[in-house]
């Protein structure tokens, strides 16, 4: 059991796991882009409200997560931004 920390710590290195992570960040980029649209789209926020969130998500929660893996999505960033369009609707009915 010992002997499996270093193994461990070295299959976590950024350089160890490259060539397959590019791929998967490009395809999990191909995918949030027109997600992200549509979210914002639905929520009736401005299109670039979209990315701004999808590339916040991707580039400062990843980070910050501290976690081998992580996920975190658009959804929750536009929430932010329509949380005030929403509130004003229902405080006018």
């Amino acid at each position: 059991m010992a002997d499996s920390a270093p193994e461990l710590q070295e299959n976590l290195s950024l350089s160890a796991n490259f060539k397959y992570d590019l791929p998967a960040g490009i395809a999990v980029f191909l995918v949030s882009i027109p997600l992200s649209l549509g979210i914002a789209l639905a929520s009736g926020a401005p299109l670039f409200s979209g990315l701004i969130t999808g590339i916040i998500g991707g580039l400062v929660v990843a980070p910050l997560s501290g976690s081998a893996l992580g996920i975190s999505g658009t959804a929750a960033g536009l929430s932010l931004i329509v949380l005030p369009a929403i509130l004003v609707r229902v405080s006018l009915k």
